[in-house]
């Protein structure tokens, strides 16, 4: 498990937890051929919530709903680190791994063959939505000509990726 905290006036606390396990076997046929396969699994969780006791500021009342799900505020200045805000959220990543390689020498040629399959599944407890307000300038801001807004949505949920390949290799000497 790990941890990481950060901000400035209200302090976010994000813990990391994760597990993996790789089981791996390396087989020879004779002195001209090697398979070697692996197989892996891991999976990693995040619980980020905003820490009692630090300076309490409340963005959602100077700046519009960003709109359905978990909350974020952000309102910067450029140049500036931006001020952050919102509610506590959750998410987990799971990863398979299969690896397969097989070497193998004939005459002049050593020869190499393999396949790789991953698949991820990343979950979100809830949708996203964010807006920050960007002022150009302090004097900007002064001045009292409005922010640029930037509104952002994802949604929340599970997705599955898959990917696949394959390679030939071919050195000679």
């Amino acid at each position: 498990p790990s941890s990481n905290r950060f901000g400035f006036y209200q302090k976010n606390q994000a813990d990391f937890r994760s597990q993996t396990v790789t089981i791996g076997a390396v087989h020879t046929i004779g002195d001209r051929i090697t398979n070697d396969a692996r197989i892996g699994v891991s999976r990693t969780a995040v619980d980020s919530a905003w820490l009692p006791g630090a300076a309490s500021v409340d963005l959602s009342t100077l700046l519009p709903d960003p709109g359905e799900g978990q909350k974020l505020y952000g309102f910067t200045i450029r140049g500036y680190s931006p001020l952050l805000t919102g509610e506590p959220g959750y998410s987990r990543q799971t990863q398979w791994n299969l690896l397969d390689t097989m070497a193998f020498t004939t005459g002049k040629h050593n020869v190499r063959i393999g396949l790789d399959y991953q698949r991820l599944q990343p979950w979100r407890e809830r949708a996203i939505a964010s807006v920050t307000a960007v002022f150009d300038s302090v004097e900007s801001l002064i001045s009292g000509m409005g922010p640029a807004l930037t509104f952002a949505q994802t949604g929340g949920g599970a997705s599955l990726i898959e990917t696949f390949s394959v390679f030939a290799q071919d050195t000679w000497h």
